[in-house]
């Protein structure tokens, strides 16, 4: 079976708001690590298409199948994720 790393960076924070993190935009993760610095609102919203990227998976959107833009649950702060998946060891 053919396993991808997962890759995110924060693509816009939406309503000109601020994640309390301090993420910005134009940071980028690895959410094929054990514990991405994310908090736990975003990385459980991400935490479905972390699964379906790692293993191969397509979600039933967007003309890319390796690649999609996710949002974290803040009402008020937004943060949107470009996604993306890589082969490991790329």
């Amino acid at each position: 079976m053919t396993r991808y790393s997962v890759k995110a960076r924060v693509a816009r924070i939406l309503e000109a708001g601020e994640c309390p993190l301090g993420i910005k935009v134009g940071d980028e993760f690895d959410l094929s690590r054990n514990s991405p610095p994310l908090c736990h609102w975003a990385y459980n919203a991400l935490y479905p298409v972390i699964c379906i990227f790692t293993y191969g998976g397509t979600l039933p959107w967007g003309d890319d199948p390796d690649r999609t833009e996710f949002c974290c649950p803040d009402p008020n702060n937004p943060v949107v994720f470009e996604i993306w998946r890589e082969l490991q060891g790329t």
